[in-house]
């Protein structure tokens, strides 16, 4: 049985242009589970776990990151804003957060993923222990099945 969160995109369908999100998509629920995949188990799991190395195996040769703060409670948190481009680049920055990450204990849960052509989009939540959490969106893009665009802004 196919997890209820990847169904969760058709109450929004309405509000997305045809373009985003075509009807002949091939098999819609196995490329949300496929995408899933990709951000949950090969990207997020990796970077939580201080993997940073099989995270970054997924990202394309020019990929790029525009990454906005989505935790606030902590002193020594990441820029406002930030833009990282080329794979080798947003390994380093991944390493130089990674601390951070670790003295926080944050995790990355994916909870919605919504399936385009060559690009989803997602919502996910980072959880510190049983109260702080904080919840975002974000946007990829793919090329040669690899993440190209990482957009992720605070929901």
């Amino acid at each position: 049985m196919i997890p209820l969160h990847l169904f969760l995109w058709r109450k929004f369908e309405k509000y997305l242009l045809p373009a985003t999100f075509p009807e002949d998509l091939p098999t819609g629920a196995g490329v949300a589970e496929e995408y899933f995949r990709l951000l949950q188990h090969s990207w997020f799991d990796s970077i939580d776990e201080g993997d940073l190395v099989s995270a970054s195996e997924v990202l394309h040769e020019h990929a790029e990151i525009k990454h906005y703060r989505v935790w606030t409670g902590d002193q020594n948190q990441a820029e406002p804003f930030e833009v990282i481009s080329g794979k080798s680049n947003i390994l380093l920055w991944l390493q130089q957060q990674r601390p951070r990450l670790i003295a926080s204990g944050r995790r990355h849960l994916v909870k919605t993923v919504l399936v385009g052509t060559h690009e989803f989009s997602f919502r996910a939540e980072t959880v510190a222990g049983q109260q702080q959490s904080a919840r975002f969106i974000g946007w990829i893009k793919l090329r040669d099945q690899l993440i190209y665009r990482y957009t992720v802004v605070p929901d």
